[in-house]
Parts: C-alpha cells; structure tokens; sequence
C-alpha cells in the first residue's frame, strides 16, 4: 500500500509525534500543581467538550450542565464517571483502519435509570460499600450524540473506498444540548488541535456532522410510509380473508370434488381439477371474484412454496445449484456490505488475498450462475414447447402475442415484491440514519425517492452507482434486458433462423470483445480496491454481464434439439468433459490470486472468465441431465432445495437490509474474522429465506397468479392449471 520509503518516513514520524505526545504529558506530569484535568481534556473527547462549556453562552442550559458534568469528573462523582464511561474514545487500531470511537448508547440510558440490578441481597451490599449509590443517578436528562468528523493522517493505510477517513465518536451528554452547541465546540476543539490522538498519528480533523439519537416513532411518519404502511395493511387484510375463505370453504369444496371424482358419470370418471369450487359455487359471476381472492390464500400459496413433487422434465440439479448459488452471494454481500463497518479493513484485505478466500474477493462470478440459469430455463421451457407443439399451431402473429405476454407476465411477477422491498429499505435505511451510530455511505433513503422509476422500468444498472436506488437491484435489470434480449432472438429463430443465429454470435462475441477492451482502455488492475471502485464499468452494465446469458441458452438448444436430453460418450471423453467442466470454473475463480497480472492478460481474462465460468456452469447442468453427473446430481437434485430454490429471487431482493440492519443497530464495529464470519452467514441465511417467504406469500406468487389469470385464454396455456402456469415462470 505504500513503498518502502514512504513506509520508512512515515514511520520516523510517527514515532516524532508519539514521542512528542508523551514528551507533553512529562512536561505536565513535572510541572508544579500537575493538573489532571487538563491532560484529561487532551485525552477523553467528551471530558474536552465539557471543558469547552465556555464557548457557549452562559445562559445557555446546554453550558450549565456540561460545566456540572465537569465539576463532577473532577470530583470523582459516580454518574459523571458513568456517563464518561459511555462516551468513546479513541480505540486501539487505527493505523489498520478502526476509525469507529464508538461509545454506549443502552448504557448512557441505563444512567437515568434508578432500578437496581436483580442481584442477591449480598451482592448489592458489596457492591454499596465500594461505591455511593446515591452518586449513581445523573440530576439532568441524558441523550446519546454522534459526531462524524474526517481525519487526514498519512499514517492510517489508505485502501480507496468511500468513508475510510471518516471518523465516528459517540457522546453521552446532557440532553439540553444542542446538535449545533456540540458542533460548535467540535469545530473549535479541532481548530486547536485539543486532542492528543492528533498529535501522535499526525492528523487533524474536520468535523462533518453532529446528530442526536432519538429514536423517535415519528421518524417513521411521512407520507411514502405511510403510503407503503397502508399498501402492505391492505395486502395483509385480504390474505386473512382469502385464507379464511380457503380453509373455511374451499378445502371443503375439495373434499367433496375428490369424493365426486370416484363416482363413474356414463362409465367414465368425473374429471375435476384444483378449481373445482368454481363448479360448486351458485353464482357465474362470483366465480372470478372467488378465483381472485383465491389468489391471495397464504395456505394455498405456502403449499405451493413447500411442494416438492417432481414434474416430467424438470431439472432437479437447478434447484440445488440456485440455493447453493444463493447462500453463495449472501455470504459474499456479508463481507461486502459489512466492510464498512469493519474496525480491521486492512487485515480484512490481507485476509481477502488467500488462496481459499478467492471465493469471496473474486466471487462476483457468483452471481453468473443466475444468469446462466436465467438464460437456460427460458430456451429450455421454449424448446421443449416448440417440441411438443405441431408447426401448425406457431404462427408468427401467435408467436409475437406469446413474447409480449410473457415480458408482461414477467415483469407483473417480479416487481410487486420488487416495489416492496424498495419501500422497506427506504423506511428501514431512512430510521437507522437518524438512530445508528454508523454513518450509512450507500443511502437509499436519498436516492430511491428521486431514481425509483429507473429501477421499476428495469434501467437504473445503465447509470452510476451514487444515483441507484438498491445497487444491489442492478442484477434485476440486467436479468430484465437479457429476458426480452433472449425471448427476442428465441422468437425470431423459430422463423428466421440463421437471422437469429446471426444475432446470437454478434451478442457473443460482442460482449467478449467489449468487455476486454474496456478493460484494457481503463488500464484496469484486478486488485481488490479497483474491483471495488469500478463496479460501474466493469459490474453493473449489461455488455459485461451477458456472457453466462448467452451460455444459458445455447446449452439449452444444444441439449434440447441436438442432444434431445441424451449424452452417449466413451468413459475418457466423460473425463475430459468433467476436467473442462471444471477448470473453467477454476481459473474463472482463482485466476486472479496474488493480483500481479500485466493488464494485457487481465484484459484477456476480463473478456472471458464469466463466459468460461458459465460454461462451467453448462456442463453440470448438461451432465446432471443426462446421466453423468453421479453423486453429484444426487445431491443437488435432493428435494429439500426446492422451497430455497423457489424462495431465492425474495432472499435475494431481502439479505442486503437484514445484513445492514445487523450492522446498524449494533454498538460495536464488526471485526472481520473467518469463523465469526460463517456464523453470522447462517443466521443471515435464516432471516433471509424466513422473510422471502413472508414476501412470496403476500407480493410474489399472489400477483403472478392474477397475470395468469388476466392471460388466460389468451394464450395456448389456458388449459393449464394456474399454479402450474407459476411453477413453470419461476426463471429467477
């Protein structure tokens, strides 16, 4: 991070400032009358804001009581002390990173607390007789502030991301004060260099920000919560009913058509499918009414959830590789997210360079195993339709309604839980600025009120990350353009097929091109930093991202219309299909260990590794289809994925806010470690799935049920049952 030289001159100055700091405590510990308060003042930020009171009118209550709480300290009175205790102070670390000076919001409100801890009897004398329990309670109301000021010392490792100069102190004091008092005496204390912590790493500060933690309900009360709050009560109540109608009516209604089912009309059975209550209901026109609100039942759409029936032709390896793929990406967004709030970013980094860590520092190829199944099961479903269809029946009119109804039904299925989450995450976002001793850098409560329409026409990955609403949401969009992109050059191939081929390579070999250009006119370096910092160029838009798009479908043609499902290979070529397989996947994700590659040979590798990762990803699906996959197919086709799998889009849009809400409400920065790092993965896992049910039940299936039911009788799929219309619409 630095050469040797700066590294050898930083560290005489920093050994000048350390010495100089300790060389000024001599001098006051020497001098006559040796006043602890004053080195108290250079040393404990709140102690040296009280000692600042004076700035302050006298008048002013904010000025009284730090002046008492002063008086107190130096008197040694209990509260005083408690309440110092509860303020932060500089922490040990900050050369690798730990700006956090966090201090103790519960305990700074435990002080106006006169409960007594549920201790024995004797324990309590004891602990009186050290202490005066009279001292304990503060005589003035307490509230809990945080101060962000930036920092400018060369000492601290500099690693290039957003608010890794940005310091956090938290302050327990009288809650008189005022944000613009403290301010005040911050700015003041700064200009003067109060601080001893300045001194000896070389650093002066500029105060950003002084807030107060209230925790105010009537944060919440604005009118986009308000709004969403009604929409999801809304929601809420016609799911109790249509529940209650389902258990209360509709099971009985089945009941009693399966009883009818075995009686015999003219020597035949009575045929009767999931929506025989229709036949039982009096009147035509509830029926639709009926066939709505039946949408909404959490009992019907949890079976569907937790059915785990095996259907001709399915794929069961992809629900184990989408759930795997999943915790995959949650365990990576842990570490992303979490980074910010680290208190060792730099061991984080060192950490991020090892050998087996390479699946979380290059695992944005992670995510390529969603759009490899993403452009798979769209040319699979349409293959295997086109298969089973007589050419008579795929006229071009009918085969363009097909493309537009199924962009809509799409786009009907993925944004209602879309639109929710984005209302969540503003609310939930918006509450911990004002409520969180952290500062949040990526703040959707700024930008989805203003950019939300970019994320609902499925765009905002075309545009920077400082002006995206949920920038996690930027493989939506991509997912979006590739869906219409794929079911375009499918629809055309059906009629033009060497024009659609044409298509297919110029996208191909375009993406590969364009992304190793951009690459190498960049100067690109593959180092953590610069992943980090360029995720706008090399991340976010869809040129470099439609490689494993692109694989997804020709596997799928490849292994529909020329393979027709079946694979006949000798022993050895089954070995060398496996050993391609998996050094694709392999260099495509530790190619990049060590980071010291020339840029004409990153250029190459940004040019193909996500393609070649997705054609490792072809040859499992391609070889658990056909027979070869052993006991790796066995796993992965296991029919305990099938609730993960089905519930991985909600997991997806969901994980970022718990992991944030985890950070944000604590009141210690995250240490990075690897075992600590796994456990925190599995309860993030947990929550993530436990409300992407939640979610699926009320938004997903209930919306994607009434586009069904709206495109029923429009298209050649109006025969079918509408639940089974869902399973085969879940492409996520």
């Amino acid at each position: 991070m630095y050469n040797s030289k700066n590294r050898n001159g930083q560290a005489h100055l920093y050994r000048y400032n350390l010495l100089s700091g300790l060389w000024f405590l001599m001098i006051l510990r020497r001098a006559d009358g040796f006043n602890l308060s004053i080195a108290t003042s250079h040393v404990i930020p709140a102690y040296a804001i009280a000692s600042k009171a004076g700035l302050l009118i006298d008048s002013s209550p904010c000025h009284q009581e730090l002046k008492l709480f002063k008086e107190a300290v130096d008197a040694h009175v209990l509260w005083s002390l408690r309440m110092l205790d509860s303020s932060g102070q500089p922490k040990s670390g900050f050369i690798h990173g730990n700006n956090y000076w966090l201090g103790h919001e519960r305990q700074c409100d435990i002080i106006m607390n006169s409960e007594s801890l549920a201790l024995s009897p004797k324990v309590l004398k004891n602990n009186s007789i050290y202490r005066k329990s009279g001292e304990e309670l503060v005589p003035f109301k307490l509230k809990f502030f945080v101060a962000y000021f930036v920092h400018n010392s060369t000492l601290q490792y500099n690693i290039v991301q957003p608010g890794e100069d940005l310091i956090t102190l938290g302050l327990c004091l009288p809650a008189k004060c005022t944000t613009g008092e403290l301010s005040q005496i911050l700015t003041s204390m700064f200009q003067e260099r109060t601080l001893l912590f300045g001194h000896i790493n070389n650093a002066d500060f500029r105060l950003q920000e002084v807030k107060a933690i209230t925790r105010d309900l009537s944060d919440f009360f604005n009118f986009r919560m308000i709004i969403m709050g009604l929409l999801m009560l809304v929601t809420a109540l016609i799911i109790i009913a249509a529940t209650t109608y389902d258990l209360c009516v509709h099971q009985k209604n089945l009941r009693t058509a399966d009883l009818c089912a075995d009686i015999m009309t003219n020597g035949k059975p009575l045929n009767v499918d999931s929506r025989s209550f229709e036949e039982l209901s009096p009147a035509r026109a509830s029926k639709n009414v009926i066939k709505v609100l039946m949408c909404f039942s959490a009992y019907t759409n949890s079976k569907d959830i937790f059915s785990i029936s095996i259907k001709k032709d399915s794929i069961e390896a992809l629900h184990g590789i989408r759930s795997l793929g999943m915790t995959w990406i949650i365990l990576l967004h842990m570490a992303l997210f979490g980074f910010t709030y680290m208190d060792n970013k730099v061991t984080a980094y060192q950490l991020a360079q090892s050998l087996p860590l390479q699946i979380m520092s290059n695992g944005s190829v992670s995510v390529d195993i969603f759009f490899f199944m993403s452009g798979f099961l769209l040319a699979y479903t349409f293959f295997e339709n086109a298969r089973k269809r007589s050419q008579d029946s795929m006229n071009g009119t009918l085969s363009w309604r097909i493309f537009f109804h199924r962009i809509i039904r799409r786009y009907i299925r993925l944004t209602p839980p879309y639109v929710i989450v984005i209302g969540i995450a503003d609310m939930i976002f918006s509450w911990y600025d004002k409520n969180s001793q952290f500062y949040i850098h990526d703040r959707p409560f700024e930008t989805c009120p203003t950019y939300w329409w970019r994320n609902i026409l499925y765009i905002n990955n075309l545009f920077k990350r400082s002006e995206t609403c949920l920038f996690w949401s930027y493989y939506l969009s991509n997912d979006m353009q590739f869906f219409i992109i794929g079911s375009f050059i499918l629809f055309l191939s059906q009629r033009y097929y060497y024009v659609g081929m044409g298509i297919f390579l110029t996208l191909f070999i375009g993406t590969t091109i364009t992304s190793g250009v951009i690459a190498y006119t960049n100067e690109y370096a593959p180092t953590l930093d610069e992943q980090l910092n360029t995720l706008d160029k090399f991340y976010d838009p869809p040129w470099m991202r439609m490689g494993p798009y692109l694989v997804g479908l020709a596997t799928a043609y490849i292994l529909v219309v020329t393979l027709r499902r079946r694979l006949h290979v000798k022993r050895t070529t089954l070995w060398l299909l496996w050993g391609l397989g998996i050094s694709c996947s392999v260099l495509s994700l530790f190619g990049l260990w060590k980071r010291k590659i020339t840029l004409v040979p990153t250029s190459f590798y940004m040019a193909l590794h996500r393609t070649a990762f997705g054609i490792g990803i072809a040859w499992l699906v391609v070889a658990c289809c056909t027979n070869h996959g052993g006991i790796i197919n066995r796993i992965l086709s296991l029919k305990i994925w099938q609730p993960f799998s089905k519930l991985s889009y909600c997991a997806y849009l969901l994980n970022p806010i718990f992991i944030g809400i985890f950070h944000l409400s604590g009141e210690s920065p995250y240490h990075a470690e690897i075992m600590s790092l796994g456990y925190l993965t599995s309860g993030v896992v947990v929550i993530s799935y436990l409300g992407a049910y939640f979610l699926s039940v009320m938004f997903e299936i209930p919306f994607s049920l009434l586009a069904n039911i709206y495109f029923e009788g429009k298209t050649k799929e109006k025969n079918q049952p509408l639940r089974n219309t869902l399973s085969k619409n879940r492409i996520t």
